[in-house]
């Protein structure tokens, strides 16, 4: 069917049904891919709400074995 095997005039209308689909899915995931890329530059740069540099670990005495 995809090879040209069909006759008359809508006989390439499956083809380029097909190329526009995947046109249109490319687009889609390459959108998708930069939105998620975006968000995880956010995330890795946005403040944390606290100094990572004046943290205290505190031992318990079940934690220690």
């Amino acid at each position: 069917m995809l090879k040209g095997k069909l006759n008359g005039k809508n006989a390439s209308m499956p083809r380029q049904v097909i190329v526009t689909l995947q046109f249109g899915f490319s687009i889609l995931l390459i959108i998708g891919t930069i939105i998620i890329y975006k968000q995880i530059q956010y995330v890795k740069g946005r403040d944390m709400g606290y100094d990572r540099e004046n943290l205290m670990k505190i031992w318990r005495t079940s934690d220690i074995e």
